[in-house]
């Protein structure tokens, strides 16, 4: 699904479990801060929490007094024009404030294709995303003919940064058992699709594409042959 970010299969199970599911609840007050790559403020961004909504201030602050939200892990996700969605999820604080800072990745076009011919966003070190003739569409599945904007960020695991900038921030994930699961990532590819009007694409229904992720030399001796396909769903 490349309408959004689009994770590699570049993640593995570690051993810390953590409870994500429940159908407790509590009131906390959510108070926190976006900022971009560069730690400068995002202003004008939407903030959403568990239904709530609010757009950040001149100097990325937002807040969200006294809500509802799960009482294991609530959940933000963060959006903002010029950016990649940001999400972070954390423990609730009951009856106290649940301070939060989020990092968002900037969004430039990075590689350009056709859809009739497909193409191969390569990135230097290795990684690419690889698009097949015909195969991408619009949001409401009408087909798409034209030039596709692709937006490629490799998210190197062994930088300090990284924790900082991944989906949710915590790896917490949910087996197809719906156990939980801490994952342990190789390497990340975000990858938007857009058309020449700002229009989100994404690949038709039964469309594959190929996509590469190169692994950081320090962790090639801990990677295993294969690893589980797993999915963000925002």
């Amino acid at each position: 699904f490349f309408a959004a970010a689009l994770y590699s299969p570049g993640c593995d199970e570690a051993s810390v479990d953590p409870v994500i599911t429940g159908s407790s609840t509590t009131n906390t007050t959510v108070a926190g801060v976006v900022l971009n790559e560069n730690k400068e403020p995002v202003a004008g961004a939407t903030v959403t929490v568990h239904g709530n909504t609010t757009t950040t201030g001149a100097g990325g602050e937002f807040i969200f007094n006294n809500i509802t939200v799960p009482g294991s892990r609530l959940f933000v996700n963060v959006t903002a024009t010029g950016y990649f969605n940001a999400t972070k999820a954390e423990p609730p604080r009951s009856g106290d404030v649940t301070n939060l800072k989020i990092t968002m990745l900037s969004k430039t076009i990075t590689h350009t294709i056709s859809s009739v011919s497909g193409g191969s966003a390569d990135l230097p070190h290795g990684s690419k995303v690889e698009i097949s003739p015909n195969s991408v569409v619009t949001s409401g599945g009408s087909v798409y003919n034209g030039t596709v904007n692709m937006s490629v960020v490799y998210m190197d695991p062994t930088s300090v940064t990284f924790s900082e900038t991944v989906q949710g921030g915590d790896m917490a994930a949910l087996r197809s058992d719906s156990s939980s699961a801490t994952l342990y990532s190789f390497g990340i590819l975000k990858v938007v699709l857009e058309g020449t009007g700002g229009e989100s694409l994404q690949l038709s229904g039964g469309s594959t594409s190929t996509v590469t992720t190169s692994i950081p030399p320090t962790m090639i001796g801990d990677a295993p042959a294969s690893i589980p396909l797993w999915f963000f769903d925002e």
